[in-house]
């Protein structure tokens, strides 16, 4: 049994469910079954069904009113509007945090890095998104810009599934993935804004062809 000590019942299941599906235990259109997650967390089925509400208002879950829940499955559409507004926001980010960048910040960026690049080695996607969403975290919180931190965070969860989605089926390798990081670190270091802003947004747009690249290969809807 899992020892549910924080927050609500609902929400440590949300908690648990959103795991399984950034772990890829539960892939993008595959069915969720209520009592399957009650019985292995042995509690009873509204606390699953009320996670499941909070999980699609993230937009990790779709639900049928005669099928039941399932992982979401990203869309064209979707990916390109997670990875312009990612673009867009930490474009501006960077342009706020370059004057405050410290050695002990750039410090962090390269600690987040070697983590990366350990789970690369180790082919641990999970590793690879939670480094890759810690890397750009701390250049939103060098901004200071509190607001922009939580606009930006809100979209996580989402590009997180997404990530875990295509890293998993991208055939680039993991360690194409680190180097990408350490270029845009070099711009960050270079404190030139321009190179700096211009690497942060080509990241997105350069992810953003290859993720529907992908999307129209598997006719305009990823799933497993």
């Amino acid at each position: 049994m899992v020892d549910f000590n924080h927050k609500t019942i609902k929400d440590n299941v949300a908690v648990y469910i959103r795991r399984m599906i950034l772990s890829g235990e539960l892939k993008p259109g595959d069915r969720i079954i209520p009592g399957d997650i009650a019985g292995r967390l042995h509690i009873s089925r509204g606390p699953v069904r009320e996670a499941l509400m909070k999980l699609e208002s993230e937009g990790l879950v779709r639900s049928n009113p005669y099928k039941g829940a399932f992982v979401t499955t990203m869309t064209e559409k979707q990916v390109n509007e997670v990875c312009s507004i990612r673009g867009l926001l930490e474009g501006y980010a960077v342009d706020l945090a370059l004057p405050r960048i410290t050695p002990e910040i750039i410090g962090h960026f390269e600690n987040i890095l070697i983590e990366m690049d350990e789970s690369s080695k180790h082919k641990d996607i999970e590793g690879m998104v939670n480094c890759d969403i810690e890397f750009h975290s701390c250049l939103l919180k060098s901004t200071g810009h509190d607001l922009l931190y939580k606009i930006w965070a809100d979209t996580n969860t989402t590009i997180a599934a997404l990530f875990m989605t295509f890293y998993s089926k991208l055939n680039i390798p993991l360690k194409d993935v680190v180097i990408r990081h350490y270029g845009l670190l070099d711009a960050i270091k270079s404190k030139n804004a321009g190179k700096a802003h211009e690497a942060i947004v080509n990241h997105y747009v350069k992810m953003s062809e290859s993720y529907t690249n992908l999307l129209r290969e598997n006719k305009g809807e990823l799933s497993k």
